[in-house]
Parts: structure tokens; C-alpha cells; sequence
């Protein structure tokens, strides 16, 4: 179930930033699409921990937390691009 939710969030997030680069119509910000990427590779690091995997899991979740605390920092103001 996880994988499948993983799966479809990922080509969602795909879809978003192929129309957010080639057309006018969609306009995301990076940042929204920065959180979505993190909660991908959040749900990665989740299944390797359902795996036993543990040392994949950990590098999974710290990367999905840094991009989470980018995300974060954005939408406060702090990081302006």
C-alpha cells in the first residue's frame, strides 16, 4: 500500500514540475514542490525501515528532513530565490 501511495505521489510531483517548466498556466513554487520531494524520499526511508534496512533508512530520512527544513525556511521568508 505504502509503495503504491509512493508511486503515485511520484508522478504526481513529476507531472507538477513538467507543467510548472513548460507551460504559464501552472505556476508552483519551488518550494511547495521542494516539500513534496521531501515527503517522497520520507516515504522511502520509511519503507527501507519496514524492510530492515536500517542504516538506507536513516540517510533517506535525514535527506528528506533537510529538504523538509528548506521547504519550511521558504515558506517563512527566510530563503528568498
Amino acid at each position: 500500500m505504502l509503495v503504491r501511495f509512493n508511486f503515485m505521489l511520484s508522478l504526481t510531483v513529476f507531472v507538477l514540475i513538467l507543467l510548472n517548466y513548460f507551460t504559464d498556466s501552472v505556476q508552483t513554487s519551488p518550494f511547495i514542490i521542494t516539500g513534496l520531494v521531501s515527503v517522497v524520499i520520507g516515504l522511502i526511508g520509511v519503507e527501507n525501515v519496514r524492510n530492515g534496512l536500517k542504516f538506507q533508512a536513516g540517510s533517506f530520512l535525514f535527506a528528506a528532513s533537510l529538504l523538509m527544513l528548506v521547504a519550511i525556511l521558504g515558506f517563512a521568508g527566510v530563503i528568498e530565490l
